[in-house]
């Protein structure tokens, strides 16, 4: 756990072994990869050691509500956590994202990365993105906001993603020119489609 990043008391580096062990367990998996991949989180969130319990918890909502498995999300989350902590989204709706593209489809490693390019639209926004926010009046900084904000509010993620499928409808500038990665695109139409159903 120390070579993982992992700083802690003697009792709390313990404690988060057992969970990642007792998590690998459960979820098929090895234990190294388990405290790898959780101890990922926590270092990309800066969270506290703490946090394994409900990490773990997430990564196995996650498996029930999407078509994954622990090692596949394991390997997958180092393609989409940096850009997911870096933009602000809660971990939960990372992996709620997560859920609903294997859902309909797609592959763990293959989501992951669609997700993190979808998020480079709001880190690194190409002139045609600039082009659509500026014929509406909405700014970058009001998407980073919301991104933020609680989802009973109209935040997170999907919403964010929802409301760029309604820019590109209403400036005409399509969610592919806007994203200009097909991948990218994807992951937002995907995830647009079910923001009602996170309301």
């Amino acid at each position: 756990a120390i070579s993982a990043g992992i700083k802690g008391t003697a009792e709390e580096i313990v404690n988060f072994v057992e969970i990642a062990s007792k998590a690998a367990i459960a979820g098929q998996s090895d234990a190294k990869s388990a405290v790898v991949g959780i101890s990922a989180i926590i270092n990309a969130y800066g969270l506290e050691v703490g946090a394994a319990t409900s990490i773990s918890d997430t990564f196995f909502a996650t498996i029930k509500y999407g078509v994954t498995t622990f090692p596949e999300l394991n390997n997958a989350i180092a393609s989409v956590i940096p850009a997911a902590s870096m933009a602000g989204v809660a971990l939960d709706q990372t992996f709620a994202a997560l859920a609903q593209i294997t859902k309909m489809g797609v592959p763990t490693s293959q989501a992951a990365t669609q997700i993190a390019g979808a998020l480079d639209i709001l880190l690194k926004p190409n002139a045609n993105l600039r082009l659509a926010l500026k014929k509406t009046g909405i700014t970058l900084d009001d998407l980073r906001k919301q991104l933020k904000a609680p989802v009973k509010e109209g935040g997170g993620l999907i919403n964010v993603f929802a409301r760029l499928q309604d820019i590109s409808k209403t400036t005409g500038i399509s969610i592919a020119q806007m994203a200009g990665r097909k991948e990218a695109a994807k992951a937002l139409n995907l995830l647009a489609g079910t923001a009602d159903k996170t309301a």
